[in-house]
């Protein structure tokens, strides 16, 4: 990659949860562990790329990468080589907050995390030039719209479309249940481009329950390098890896990486309202920068997810 973040997890602590918080702060109190991160911020490495660059023995890079695999904080993929396989290094995260009196609220918080497959749509209305990805090749012919309505769609693992959208449906379950004080929603996302083009700008918009909530700038269809996660047998003349979008809404508005970007909250949006609430992504055909949209599941990209969906709520 080129060094630029394009939008990493977060991690969020509390003494609520004290393995976890445990896990991250050890894992980050080490000379080590801190240079490790360092130089991933800056590019993918292989262990005996960390091992040389920090003048410590493999043994002792492989005990310290598994210990921060384990916290969340890097990726650690197996890579086919001329001498056998060997492991490449990736930063997972962006930040880390703890937060030292969540734990006193009176309830219990809790959390429930789930991937919605990207080829799970209830919807798409989409244009070409489009196409769809499989665990091991191409579903139906490329540039074809009837692909979005193939019998196995919902294994898909790449979908890509010059505009158009896609709409998924997702259970409202616990705000029935439950107090829920935030959701979140991450995905890899990119601009779609003939091949790839790493300057290929694309305005990609969010809908909650139809509602247009937010749009975003992707600056390229991204390639040149291959992603993390994508296999062998996709061409490296094609689209690669995305950036790592993150919303958040709770009661008081809604956030983008970071970023407060709307006051419209859970009861604005009706995301408690009726059996589940949906969530789509798209491109205008008008828009300015209309470079459509590839979007990424587990085994493609640089992030091993589907639609990540997670709901934290407070025990009734």
């Amino acid at each position: 990659m080129d060094g630029k973040n394009y939008g990493k997890n977060r991690i969020f602590c509390d003494l609520g949860d004290l393995e976890r918080t445990y896990s991250v702060v050890n894992a980050l109190a080490s000379p080590v562990r801190l240079g490790i991160l360092k130089l991933l911020v800056k590019k993918s490495m292989s262990i005996s790329e960390l091992a040389q660059a920090l003048n410590v023995s493999i043994s002792s890079i492989s005990m310290h990468v598994s210990i921060l695999k384990e916290a969340g904080m890097i990726s650690v993929i197996s890579k086919p080589g001329k001498h056998g396989s060997f492991k490449v290094c990736g930063v997972f995260v962006e930040t880390v907050q703890l937060d030292l009196f969540s734990a006193t609220q009176e309830q219990m918080s809790k959390s429930l995390s789930w991937d919605v497959p990207i080829g799970s749509y209830s919807n798409a209305d989409i244009k070409p030039p489009c196409g769809m990805l499989g665990e091991n090749g191409y579903f139906e012919q490329e540039d074809e719209p009837y692909v979005f309505y193939h019998p196995l769609h919902d294994q898909a693992r790449l979908l890509w479309f010059s505009s158009g959208e896609v709409s998924y449906r997702i259970s409202n379950r616990l705000f029935h249940t439950n107090k829920v004080t935030r959701l979140t929603l991450s995905f890899e996302i990119c601009s779609e481009a003939p091949g790839y083009n790493n300057n290929w700008p694309s305005e990609i918009y969010v809908k909650i329950n139809g509602k247009k909530i937010h749009t975003f700038d992707i600056a390229g269809d991204y390639g040149g390098i291959r992603g993390l996660m994508t296999p062998q047998w996709w061409s490296t003349s094609n689209t690669q890896y995305g950036e790592l979008k993150t919303i958040i809404i709770d009661d008081e508005g809604l956030t983008v990486d970071g970023e407060r970007v709307s006051s419209d909250g859970f009861d604005a949006l009706g995301i408690g309202e009726g059996y589940y609430f949906t969530f789509a992504l798209g491109v205008e055909a008008l828009a300015r920068n209309s470079g459509g949209m590839n979007l990424f599941g587990r085994g493609f990209g640089n992030y091993d997810q589907d639609i990540k969906v997670e709901i934290d709520y407070l025990l009734s």
